[in-house]
């Protein structure tokens, strides 16, 4: 596959990303997902020489990377070619690929990757095996597979944002063992304060107009919040436990 080679596009993204990709960098619970992930891989990956991100939205979790691991070869995709712009914008040497990974049966990139990630995407999918067969297939043997998903019910903003499910430990994990996964590991996190965040959020959604195509509204209320937030989410200590799913698996 070629650089910023476009297979798909989606305008509903395109508008995302136009509109809201600020509020990506001030979301708290955004923010924790880069660095729990960020975090996890430290320990879990010995020096990976190459790394693709589905889904990668602004490029901010492979630019968190890129600082861990600073000779990988970056590469991100993502439906949105958008996305791809704002990718460029703080990592101009990775290389971009719009495409949606649910629909196509396969995918390959130029070489496969030593480690494919995979945040708050899973969800979105309406084929999920897709997903997960062509992540296993654009892996080196050896090569981790790490995602994120959200869990609990679903709000109003959730499926406004397109999420089609939330999932348990369980079904990821015999989602991942299912496509060849080894040395599956999972956990969920988020309690006690992200869980609080997110039912302040199914509130404060209820009536959002989906067919809406205004950017949301950077509030001196909004960005107070989220810094109170962004503070308490470093202390969710209670183990194993939230509304949040990280997991990974090995080829």
């Amino acid at each position: 596959m070629s650089n910023n080679e476009s297979i798909v596009n989606s305008p509903i993204y395109d508008k995302v990303w136009k509109t809201d990709a600020y509020m990506a960098k001030i979301n708290p619970a955004q923010i924790h997902r880069r660095r729990l992930t960020k975090n996890i891989l430290k320990k879990l990956c010995s020096k990976p020489k190459s790394i693709l991100d589905i889904g990668c939205g602004t490029g901010e979790l492979l630019f968190n990377l890129a600082q861990i691991f600073p000779e990988a070869k970056l590469h991100g995709c993502d439906i949105s070619t958008e996305s791809g712009k704002l990718m460029k914008s703080i990592l101009p040497n990775a290389k971009f690929y719009c495409l949606n990974v649910d629909e196509v049966s396969s995918f390959s990139l130029n070489e496969p990757v030593d480690l494919i990630t995979c945040c708050e995407v899973l969800e979105h999918c309406t084929n999920p095996e897709n997903m997960i067969r062509n992540s296993y297939q654009s892996l080196n043997p050896g090569g981790i597979f790490f995602l994120s998903v959200p869990s609990g019910k679903m709000t109003d903003y959730d499926k406004v944002v397109g999420h089609n499910h939330h999932y348990t430990v369980e079904e990821i994990n015999l989602l991942l063992s299912f496509h060849g996964f080894k040395n599956i590991s999972s956990q969920y996190w988020g309690a006690p304060f992200h869980t609080i965040y997110r039912e302040i959020v199914r509130i404060a959604s209820k009536g959002i107009d989906k067919k809406s195509t205004k950017a949301s509204k950077v509030t001196l209320f909004y960005l107070v919040f989220c810094m109170i937030f962004n503070f308490l989410f470093y202390f969710n200590f209670f183990k194993n436990s939230g509304h949040q799913i990280f997991a990974w698996g090995i080829k």
